[in-house]
């Protein structure tokens, strides 16, 4: 939790007793304003355990607004004269820190905004962990990650994250490597290519793919095709959906990301940390193959994303960020390496068949169209 010290000196004696109140200093009313300080700091830093009218864990105080937008969880104290004072850190004050019977073991892809990190469990769980335990174990946004976790009282959708078990990839406690900081270096490696469709295509590490479709319904075939393509070796494979087809056996031992009917906020994030997960791996030696279908569907939630009143031209922003991802193909000089494969058809709004003609293709050397 972030609570600075001299914010709360420079608030009054009424707002430090309410947020003493509401993280559990016992008996707030009774303590100067320097001891309710001392209190709130210790609490934060979890030097000391909060105190709580067990009648009423579990349940914030009126005065406590719970806020859940955007799948964060933080807790506002309002205050009508002064504003609204935030305590940077979600509901964790009302989840025990110990394990107990509630506990349960929980995996996802971090994600670590400037207050705290989450990942999401299934069942529309999200896992909250502390700045404390990512700064501790050296986390990274993208992350897979194992954690132990107690459900928050104050609202069944959301765990705490109170012990790291594991990260995929990487031990506890070493020193970790920067993505980039690792040298880009030209060598590349052949990679044997044992699809008929695809055949007209040299596949080398480290390259750019861009393969056309007939129409959008064999987007999601030829995504089968490359993926087969990597069955039986040591290419780590990850595959970033935009159709919605969910062919579990295509799925199967490859990490997958299935981005549909869901809004364009949650899906940009998803995106965000699935490349950062590659990064992780590289950072760890893995020769990765990513598969990105239906390319101009991102590009569309995108440019939602940014403003959500433009439909008529393609944003600099979305521009430059599809860029940016197709420039992380690459190997590098940890022997590391990142193919990638974009896959999509021409049937698409002609704002976006520009640009993936005249600015993503200019940036792809390898391409091919295949016909069924």
């Amino acid at each position: 939790m972030q609570i600075e010290y001299d914010e709360l000196t420079r608030s009054s004696v009424h707002k430090i007793r309410e947020i003493a109140r509401n993280i559990g200093v016992k008996s707030p009313t009774l303590l100067t304003k320097q001891k309710l300080i001392e209190q709130i700091l210790k609490i934060s830093n979890r030097e000391i355990e909060p105190s709580f009218n067990k009648r009423k864990v579990g349940r914030p105080p009126k005065s406590l607004n719970l806020n859940t937008t955007d799948n964060y969880a933080t807790f506002e104290i309002e205050n009508k004269k002064d504003g609204t004072f935030t305590l940077n850190y979600p509901s964790s004050y009302f989840a025990s820190t110990k394990e107990n019977e509630q506990t349960e073991e929980l995996k996802g892809y971090l994600y670590i905004n400037e207050n705290y990190g989450f990942f999401s469990a299934g069942n529309k769980l999200r896992v909250v962990v502390s700045l404390a335990l990512i700064k501790h174990h050296k986390l990274k946004i993208g992350d897979k990650i194992t954690v132990l976790a107690n459900p928050d009282p104050a609202n069944e959708k959301i765990y705490i994250a109170i012990n790291i078990i594991k990260v995929d990839n990487f031990k506890l406690g070493e020193d970790r490597l920067h993505f980039d900081n690792l040298k880009i270096v030209k060598s590349s490696k052949k990679i044997e290519n044992n699809s008929q469709k695809l055949s007209g295509l040299h596949l080398k590490t480290g390259e750019k793919y861009f393969i056309e479709t007939p129409d959008a319904s064999f987007v999601h075939d030829i995504a089968g095709e490359v993926i087969n393509n990597f069955k039986n070796t040591d290419f780590n494979v990850l595959y970033l959906n935009f159709d919605g087809n969910r062919n579990k056996n295509l799925y199967e031992n490859i990490e997958t990301k299935i981005l549909f009917n869901e809004k364009e906020k949650e899906k940009i994030l998803k995106v965000d940390v699935f490349f950062e997960h590659v990064k992780r791996n590289v950072e760890q030696g893995k020769n990765c193959v990513v598969v990105f279908s239906s390319f101009w569907k991102y590009m569309r939630d995108l440019n939602l994303f940014y403003n959500k009143n433009t439909s008529h031209i393609v944003l600099l922003q979305t521009i430059t960020k599809v860029r940016d991802i197709i420039a992380l193909a690459r190997n590098t000089e940890n022997g590391a390496s990142i193919t990638m494969f974009i896959i999509d058809n021409f049937d698409m709004p002609e704002i976006y068949m520009e640009v993936i003609k005249y600015d993503v293709l200019a940036n792809i050397d390898n391409k091919i169209k295949i016909d069924f």
